[in-house]
């Protein structure tokens, strides 16, 4: 417990560091709890029919306030994407340590994300059910080891708006994933730009649409 503290303390301070960013992004209190969480994912080719995903998510209460259940979340998105309730054969990701999740299928194969850089940015009022919105950057590095046990790098940014949905249930988003490419500024919001490694290509674009579970 005492080793846990210190690496929480850690964390905390090396967050005040530029280039670490927050420790994780803290939601309004508002997201604690279980969601059901509806992702209707676009092409790239827009001739393509969008997909859509629907899987549970859910919140938990850190002391320094709401955060996403990384580990329960990402599997969950993992196995409604494959239509397969058995293919993540095991997580591993702490709250005390949220920028690290790995992940294990049942192929063989495995991903390590690991979040190097992040920013957020809350508008409104975080205690109101209607007035806030909430905007997030993460830059991961993504090891994918194959069968062979050779693993793939690669970089992601995701950035992230949520806002309130048409009533008190509901949370509305908006995620747009991106690979390397040119990194761009971790704090801005808006869509990566151009730069001498030529512009991001955009990966996926996905809305998002949470509904309470009671």
């Amino acid at each position: 417990m005492a080793a846990e503290s210190v690496g929480e303390a850690i964390r905390q301070s090396m967050s005040n560091v530029p280039g670490y960013g927050q420790a994780d992004i803290v939601y309004p209190d508002y997201f604690e709890g279980k969601w059901k969480l509806v992702r209707t994912q676009f092409p790239i080719n827009a001739q393509d029919e969008p997909r859509i995903y629907d899987y549970e998510v859910r919140f938990v209460r850190k002391e320094f306030g709401v955060v996403a259940d990384r580990g329960f979340n990402e599997a969950n998105r993992y196995m409604a994407v494959t239509n397969d309730s058995s293919f993540v054969r095991q997580k591993s990701w702490e709250v005390s340590n949220p920028n690290v999740l790995t992940l294990s299928f049942r192929d063989g194969t495995s991903k390590e994300m690991k979040v190097t850089r992040r920013s957020t940015e809350l508008s409104g009022n975080a205690s109101s059910l209607n007035d806030w919105g909430l905007s997030s950057s993460e830059f991961l590095r993504v090891s994918d080891v194959g069968n062979n046990g050779i693993p793939i790098i690669s970089t992601i940014h995701i950035l992230s708006k949520w806002k309130p949905g048409p009533d008190q249930n509901t949370i509305e988003g908006i995620e747009l994933e991106y690979d390397e490419g040119n990194l761009g500024d971790p704090m801005s919001f808006a869509s990566p730009q151009g730069g001498p490694g030529g512009p991001q290509k955009s990966k996926l674009k996905s809305r998002l649409r949470m509904t309470r579970l009671s």
